[in-house]
């Protein structure tokens, strides 16, 4: 319960990120793509509360930025983009922490792509 965990941390201070937002690794190295929200006021940035990073590209039209960590990283898996116009109707499946770091593992949500406009009709 809260009061036994307060107990265990007593004395400690626990470091939590002012900021958390989910991201893909996109190379082998470990290079990560995330919104560009997601960094826009860091004077510090991690990935997985542990290895430091750092904004290598941006494309501002996107959102989008490229993290660096400072060193390579080897993650189990990369993101692999479609290069096609996506299908309405097809499958899509999104991954990340919906819920910041109170989860230990990611949300996974499937659905349908119903059109290719946003909500305000822009492409």
């Amino acid at each position: 319960d809260a009061a036994a965990r307060q107990g265990l941390q007593a004395g400690l201070e626990v470091r939590r990120p002012d900021l958390s937002r989910t991201g893909f690794y996109v190379s082998t190295d470990g290079m990560v793509a995330t919104t560009a929200e997601a960094v826009e006021q860091c004077a510090r940035i991690t990935l997985d509360l542990a290895s430091e990073a750092s904004v290598m590209a941006r494309d501002a039209d996107l959102g989008v930025v490229l993290l660096k960590p400072a060193k390579p990283l080897a993650p189990q898996a990369i993101a692999r983009l479609a290069t096609g116009a996506a299908r309405v109707g097809g499958t899509v499946a999104v991954s990340g922490y919906s819920y910041e770091d109170r989860l230990p593992a990611p949300v996974l949500t499937f659905g349908a792509l119903v059109g290719r406009r946003g909500a305000s009709g822009a492409p």
